[in-house]
């Protein structure tokens, strides 16, 4: 876990974001030794939120949750439209304008939620690991293949490896509702929740932290983590 000291030092944009997730983590017990990981639409709607900003305060979000539950305080992140076109480690040092750095030489494109799905897989810890890989996965819109996407992630239940699925935008999410519920998979390793105020880090962080503890605890009980 990194100081809230050095969160200041590099990074006091983040700070208030830093202590909601130390105050929604701080009776873990698998904090320092969970890995995570975000990966972002980037279709032709989601333009307004690259530009507004919305994007980069989702993968400050999701640093400062990796901050706390990491020991190493770099976050994996991609970016996707009909593949995932871009990737870049995340860490307090180089947050700042992070999203723009990264994606200002990329164009739009449609939505493959498949091989997002497949990204995080390859992420996932291998053999028997402590603790599972946590993913935000945050996008506006349904995918160009839902069965694909269905596919991709009953793969995933078979790796110690869960998905918080974050919608933003007016779209009215029925389809990541059937995948926070989707059949056919040995374990739920699966959330939801609607971003209907991207500024409000707390109700995002509380969610996030909702069904990840109760997936530890069957993924234990399955025999993916020890």
């Amino acid at each position: 876990m990194v100081s809230l000291s050095k969160v200041q030092e590099k990074a006091p944009t983040m700070v208030e974001t830093y202590k909601q997730s130390l105050r929604a983590w701080g009776g873990f017990p698998l904090i320092g030794r969970v890995p995570v990981v975000v990966t972002v639409d980037r279709s032709g709607s989601m333009e307004n939120r690259y530009r507004s900003g919305c994007v980069q305060q989702i993968v400050e979000l999701a640093l400062s949750t990796a901050l706390v539950l990491d020991d190493d305080g770099i976050i994996p992140t991609s970016f996707f439209e009909s593949s995932v076109t871009a990737e870049a480690e995340a860490n307090i040092n180089n947050i700042t304008g992070f999203v723009h750095a990264q994606t200002k030489r990329l164009g739009w494109g449609s939505t493959n939620y498949a091989a997002a799905i497949d990204w995080i897989a390859r992420h996932a810890p291998t053999g028997r690991p402590i603790a599972p890989l946590l993913a935000l996965f945050v996008t506006d819109g349904a995918p160009d293949s839902e069965h694909q996407a269905e596919c991709a992630l009953r793969r995933t239940c078979a790796l110690p490896c869960f998905i918080q699925f974050i919608g933003v935008g007016k779209d009215d999410f029925s389809f990541l509702r059937r995948l926070d519920n989707l059949p056919g998979r040995t374990i739920d390793n699966a959330g939801f929740y609607r971003a209907d105020d991207i500024t409000d880090t707390k109700s995002m962080i509380v969610a996030v932290g909702h069904e990840f503890p109760e997936y530890v605890k069957k993924a234990r009980q399955a025999g993916l983590i020890q």
